[in-house]
């Protein structure tokens, strides 16, 4: 018989309740993706009940970010706490020993705009590397078709099927991450990676480790994609 249950999000809390109910066996939920309403007339109605009820039974709820932590007390009033992933430093290159490179780390698809970054090579003097795998193909193409377009084949570079070795040693070469979200309240992997990597970190204010940047001043933070103040933050 298990003394307490940890619960991956609301929807495992259903189960986690239901044991409560019946053995009267604590339980916390972790919520790892901003709340919303569900607006469906019935169906959304019973599980927006059903939601707060598994919250507000919990013992602890926890929340991935402040901003998740937000959604939770403005749906349902129930304060989470914020536990951010944990995170042991892994390196720490000296700045002087990188070299010019700006990294992207996604699984890029149309969401995640990679036009973006593209757009970020015009304004900076350093090579940017985008990191990771294509979950469309016409997104890919599009992007080589624009990148050709631009003539920006010197200053980008693709860079795919990365081994588990491959890419911290891009974290330790580069001076700096650049990650923008877009209504993302989650924390974005490549930053927590890049903050192992004690890699300076560029976000916009839409991520979830918006806060957590500047409360420790790990980068820079811009309101929306703002290429200007980018490039004052890396010159």
């Amino acid at each position: 018989k298990a003394d307490y249950i940890i619960c991956h999000d609301q929807f495992a809390g259903i189960g986690g309740y239901q044991t409560y109910k019946k053995y009267k066996i604590p339980y916390s939920v972790f919520i790892h993706e901003r709340v919303t309403a569900f607006n469906r007339p019935l169906i959304g109605n019973l599980f927006n009940i059903l939601e707060r009820t598994v919250l507000k039974n919990a013992r602890k709820v926890f929340a991935v970010t402040e901003k998740v932590s937000d959604t939770i007390y403005k749906k349902h009033a129930i304060k989470a706490i914020t536990n951010y992933p944990g995170m042991d430093k892994i390196s720490e290159v000296p700045f002087s020993k990188k070299e010019n490179y700006v990294i992207s780390v996604s699984f890029w698809d149309y969401g995640r705009r990679p036009l973006d970054y593209l757009n970020l090579a015009k304004y900076v003097d350093y090579k940017i590397l985008i990191a990771g795998n294509w979950r469309i193909k016409e997104a890919k193409r599009k992007f080589i078709d624009k990148l050709k377009e631009e003539k920006l084949e010197e200053k980008v570079k693709l860079l795919e099927n990365l081994s588990e070795s491959e890419l911290p040693n891009l974290y330790d070469k580069s001076k700096f991450l650049v990650r923008f979200g877009y209504g993302e309240y989650g924390p974005a992997m490549a930053v927590i990676e890049s903050i192992q990597h004690t890699l300076p970190v560029i976000i916009n204010d839409e991520l979830g480790t918006s806060d957590l940047v500047n409360k420790y001043k790990l980068g820079l933070v811009t309101h929306g994609i703002d290429y200007l103040s980018i490039k004052d933050f890396i010159i």
